[in-house]
């Protein structure tokens, strides 16, 4: 079996499982909105692939064009309860997680934006104590742009082992220093 060094973690649906419907509900009791409305206004348009790519690139600038979307004035402790409630960890992959840990470096790695970023101890206080810093978000950029993975980048520019290693397309793609390399 290889020596594993370095692993990297997505949050949604590997460390946590996740309930869009738990939200839309929860955000129709808070506003008295429909779902179907609500879900259309905020995550219908561009505005939360925008949020992913990295714009807006504050937690405050998220929360703003996420208020005006939903049409309903809402704060980041009301924002960061609705976003736990939708969550749910799950607990055997946290403890497999934690006993890698003892091994090999990891990081976490995901497309939430900024706004969870600011919440995760609030949403997901696990991570925190997992990866503690090692966790990267969207960096600033172009709404619709690619992430570029430079946690991924950074490790295969730095890991010769990991150079000769074959990519998937995507990756090719979202990783430049990566392409540079093969």
């Amino acid at each position: 079996m290889p020596d594993i060094r370095f692993v990297i973690f997505d949050m949604d649906q590997v460390l946590y499982d996740y309930d869009h419907q738990v939200r839309l509900r929860l955000l129709e009791e808070l506003t008295g909105r429909p779902a179907t409305e609500i879900d259309a206004a905020v995550w219908g348009g561009p505005h939360e692939a925008a949020a992913e790519a990295g714009s807006p690139d504050t937690a405050e600038g998220y929360l703003a064009q996420y208020a005006r979307l939903l049409g309903y004035p809402i704060d980041f402790d009301t924002w960061a309860d609705i976003r736990r409630q939708m969550m749910r960890a799950r607990p055997l992959v946290l403890a497999h997680v934690r006993r890698l840990k003892e091994r090999a470096d990891l990081a976490l790695l995901t497309n939430n934006g900024m706004m969870l970023k600011a919440a995760l101890p609030v949403c997901a206080p696990e991570t925190i104590e997992i990866f503690g810093e090692k966790h990267t978000f969207p960096p600033n950029s172009k709404p619709g742009n690619q992430i570029r993975w430079s946690i991924v980048a950074s490790v295969l520019n730095t890991d010769t082992s990991l150079k000769k290693a074959p990519l998937s397309k995507t990756m090719r793609q979202t990783c430049p220093v990566r392409r540079r390399l093969v």
